[in-house]
């Protein structure tokens, strides 16, 4: 039995089917008989991840940075909206939908954007388990961060084909 410490600079970070940056902190390669992993999530302002849903495994992720705050979009239409702020901490359950989406500043509210930065822990011993894409709900994110007056604060993917809004 030992006691071990994981730092977001012991690895090199890589981008996961989620569309996020994410620095793996522990998995089952470095910690032989885990029974989770977790990965550090780094969002720049303006970032939308891929939708994605989990089928087998919840997901914690704990919000460190990032204001004021994450949304979460999720449910079968992505018709759920959850914002986390830093300190927060997010939990999704297997088989939930769900898009993370970081809006930039409004233009007329003056303040320096750091990147937001989550701790993801699943309940599994890889990080890169579990992860099914859910590209078809891509018109629906953008349907409702138009309805909640963040779509133009967002960077959407060219592939994405969205209207009703600015992209």
């Amino acid at each position: 039995m030992k006691v071990q410490a994981f730092h977001a600079g012991d690895n090199a970070p890589v981008v996961g089917a989620q569309g996020q940056a994410q620095i793996p902190l522990y998995w089952d390669e470095n910690l032989p008989g885990a029974q989770a992993s977790a990965v550090q999530i780094v969002m720049p302002p303006g970032t939308v991840s891929n939708p994605h849903v989990h089928l087998d495994i919840q997901v914690q992720v704990v919000l460190l940075t990032g204001y004021p705050g994450v949304a979460t979009f999720w449910g079968d239409e992505l018709e759920n909206v959850t914002w986390v702020s830093p300190g927060g901490i997010l939990a999704i359950q297997p088989g939930v939908p769900h898009i993370a989406l970081y809006p930039r500043a409004r233009a007329d509210v003056p303040r320096r954007e750091p990147d937001a930065l989550g701790i993801e822990i699943r309940n599994t011993p890889d990080y890169r388990d579990d992860v099914t894409a859910r590209p078809e709900l891509w018109p629906l994110a953008f349907a409702h961060a138009v309805r909640i007056d963040i779509a133009d604060r967002l960077t959407w993917p060219d592939h994405v084909t969205v209207t009703g809004g600015d992209k």
